[in-house]
Formats: C-alpha cells, sequence, structure tokens
C-alpha cells in the first residue's frame, strides 16, 4: 500500500512559518476549550452534593467529588505537557523568522500583448504558441516566458522589464508559424515595450500562412474546439523511466474535469505528452489503457492556478499566473516502473 498524499498549496517561505505559528493558536483555543469543559464539570459535581445548590443528587457524594478532581487534574498535567511543546515550537517557528533574510518582493511584471493572424482572411488564430527568452548574465538560456493565442488572436506575456529574443514556437493544424526571430524590449519603469524597435501599440499583427489548399476568401478558419477558446494554458508532461529517466513512449494518458475527458494523448518518442490548452480548475490525469512491461500509473490530480503561486525553489521562485501543478508540485514529469519480470 502506497503511503497517502497529502494535497498542501505552494507556500512561501513567510507564509509556511505564519502558517506554522497560526496552527499553535489554534491548539491553544483548543485547549482553552477543553480547559473550560472540565471546569464546568467540576462545577456541576459540587452542586450535585451541594445541598443549597437545588441540583443535590443523593447518588452522589463527597468520594465522586474527589474522583472528578483527579480527572481534572489528570487533564491539567496532560494540558501542561502539552502548552511546554507548544512554547518550544513558538520558540523555535519566531527564531527562524526572525534570522531569515527579508522575503524578496515579487518582481514587477509587464503584460506584453501583440496578435496573430491567418495569412489568408486575417481572421485572429488561436492557439498560436510564442515564447520570449530573457538572456541573464552568467546562465546558459536565460529565462523563458510563454503564452498562447486566444480565441480572438491576441497573445499576452507577462514579463520583467528587460530584452528578449521573441518567436513562435508553434502554430496550428493548417497554418504555418512565423519563421523570424524579434527583439522584445520591455521598459520596466511604465511597462512600455518595442518590438524590433517599433511601439508595441503600432506593431503589425503576426502572419501565419496556410500549409494548404486556401479556403474560400474572406472565410474565416474552422473554430478549434472549446478547450482552445478560453485558456492561455498549454500542458506538456514527460513521461520517464522510474529508474532510467529515459522517455517511455506509447504511453497513453487522458484528462479529465468533472468526469468529462478534456483530452487524451500518447507519448511521443521523447516522452512528452503535448495536451491542449486548459482552462483554470482541476483536472484527473489518469492512465487510459496498459502498456506492455510498464506498470499502470495512479490517478493524479492536475491544478490549473489562476491566482498563481510560489514555486518551492530556493531561494523560493513566484508565478504569477498559470501555475500548473502535478499532486501539489509544479513538475512536469511523471515516472513510470517497469513490470515485474
Amino acid at each position: 500500500m502506497s503511503a497517502p498524499k497529502i494535497m498542501l498549496p505552494p507556500l512561501s517561505r513567510d507564509q509556511s512559518l505564519y502558517s506554522l505559528i497560526a496552527s499553535i493558536a489554534l491548539q491553544e483555543a483548543a485547549l482553552a476549550h477543553i480547559l473550560n469543559a472540565d471546569g464546568e464539570k467540576l462545577q456541576m459535581a459540587v452542586k450535585l452534593i451541594d445541598p443549597k445548590s437545588g441540583v443535590r443528587d443523593n447518588r452522589y457524594g463527597i468520594a465522586d467529588l474527589l474522583n472528578v478532581n483527579d480527572s481534572v487534574n489528570s487533564l491539567i498535567s496532560v494540558v501542561r505537557k502539552h502548552e511546554d511543546l507548544l512554547r518550544e515550537k513558538l520558540h523555535i517557528a519566531v527564531s527562524i523568522l526572525d534570522s531569515l533574510p527579508p522575503e524578496p518582493e515579487p518582481e514587477i511584471l509587464c503584460d506584453v500583448s501583440f496578435m496573430v493572424v491567418t495569412g489568408d482572411t486575417h481572421h485572429g488564430l488561436a492557439g498560436a504558441r510564442f515564447g520570449a527568452m530573457l538572456e541573464i548574465e552568467g546562465e546558459t538560456g536565460g529565462r523563458t516566458f510563454a503564452a498562447t493565442s486566444n480565441y480572438e488572436g491576441i497573445v499576452t506575456l507577462h514579463l520583467p522589464g528587460g530584452t528578449y529574443t521573441l518567436r513562435q514556437s508553434r502554430s496550428v493544424e493548417g497554418y504555418k508559424r512565423d519563421p523570424y526571430e524579434y527583439i522584445l524590449v520591455v521598459n520596466e519603469e511604465d511597462c512600455s515595450y518595442t518590438i524590433n524597435g517599433i511601439p508595441g501599440e503600432e506593431f503589425p499583427p503576426f502572419v501565419n500562412e496556410v500549409s494548404h489548399d486556401p479556403p474560400e476568401h474572406d472565410v474565416p478558419p474552422p473554430e478549434l474546439p472549446d478547450r482552445f477558446q478560453p485558456s492561455e494554458y498549454c500542458l506538456t508532461i514527460y513521461a520517464l523511466s522510474n529508474n532510467t529517466e529515459q522517455p517511455v513512449p506509447g504511453a497513453s494518458f487522458q484528462l479529465l474535469q468533472d468526469g468529462v475527458i478534456k483530452d487524451k494523448v500518447t507519448a511521443d518518442p521523447t516522452g512528452a505528452l503535448r495536451f491542449g490548452i486548459l482552462t483554470v480548475g482541476t483536472y484527473t490525469l489518469r492512465q487510459t489503457s496498459p502498456l506492455a512491461g510498464w506498470q499502470n500509473v495512479p490517478d493524479m490530480t492536475v491544478v490549473v492556478s489562476e491566482e498563481g503561486g510560489w514555486l518551492p525553489y530556493d531561494p523560493p521562485v513566484y508565478l504569477p499566473e498559470g501555475l500548473i501543478t502535478i499532486d501539489g508540485y509544479p513538475s512536469m514529469e511523471i515516472f513510470m516502473s517497469r513490470t515485474a519480470s
């Protein structure tokens, strides 16, 4: 039997410590209620043997009162031990909080928006994926941000200030992606930006030419499935061997929401499971059929958060929105085990 999994939202360092202190306060409140209840029990025991109380019960005597008193004393002894533990717990939490440097403020992010259209009808194209890479001195590869066009063809990236390489990473079926790279400069002070030196609001739409016989003139492209309409979040998960971390191609999985299948895919030769664009919400990731030589993977919970959250790195990294977790963790890898030979 596998160990139970505790699902917790991603918390920052300070949020975790504040939650620890809050748990101490809740325990103190619970102990206070317990002591109050035993105090009322002792008061009632006194009334039951007091002839002047009006609730005198001849079935009870001083021996019963002494028994109740012993019970209350035992409880107080237990509470005292809990208080000692809570005092130590609070001392440790406050010591940690005082010894840590201030948590860095979330970086300022600017909204960078542009449009992608079809080359035949110039209607907005939904589902086109763009990436922007920020070069960081001393780091290989820099930081990469990505977003997908919505149903109007609008792409919105949330970026800190800096100079980026902007390019389209993929288009949708029937269309070719824009093949060029662009220089995107974001000014953190006022969130203005330029693309290849042109102010963002003046930059023309990106064009995706058709990759097959074009439709009739002025006919909009076919509507994509509903899952492509309302959101900007894509999901790629990698199925890997638990032993060697090599790809496991051919593994089939599906995403369900409220029992409804939203997408079903099979891992490609790199192990990638490329699901479509998701709306904010909670999903179940489920293996659809056994794969020869491999054990089935238990159901996992995928959460797409609109509010964002802290990634548990050192130091923590804040993702402002579109945070995706699997069973509470931001890693987009699932590990499969071989069946016993």
